[in-house]
């Protein structure tokens, strides 16, 4: 018998109890062999799922400590020279990175420098002007009430 015989016949007979019976239990075998295998291959997919993002959060781990270390070299709070760097660093290749952490340590100084030079000079809370109008400049600015 053909596939097309076997259309046919479920077609002509779609209404046999019978027949209904049989494709039902032919159906049920195929979705318990699904459940089997993956019964079997799920857990290894969900260990190798755990292992990936523990590599890639270790990963991110060292990449924070070594940006900390940036700043902390620079004598600039990691907390708030974070702020400088720009969304893509998270991405980046070791020789970007490290010129974005040395352009967010340049863009932290220059701000932390104005300030203080505002400050020493008695010139009014955030007078000072940085060169770059960078938005996180100026959002940092504002955390550290200094506009």
């Amino acid at each position: 018998m053909t596939i097309q015989g076997i259309k046919k016949f479920l077609d002509e007979h779609a209404d046999d109890a019978e027949v209904s019976t049989f494709v039902d239990s032919l159906a049920d075998k195929r979705v318990d062999q699904a459940r089997k295998r993956w019964e079997k291959e799920l857990p290894g997919k969900v260990d190798k799922e755990i292992e990936r993002r523990a590599v890639a959060a270790k990963k991110r781990e060292e990449l924070d400590e070594r940006i900390d270390e940036n700043f902390a070299d620079a004598k600039l709070d990691p907390a708030y020279a974070r702020a400088f760097l720009p969304p893509e660093y998270v991405g980046a290749d070791e020789e970007t990175l490290e010129s974005m952490v040395h352009e967010a340590t340049e863009r932290a100084t220059a701000v932390l420098s104005v300030a203080l030079r505002d400050r020493i000079s008695g010139s009014p809370k955030g007078g000072g002007e940085v060169e770059t109008p960078d938005p996180k400049v100026a959002e940092f600015r504002k955390g550290m009430g200094l506009t």
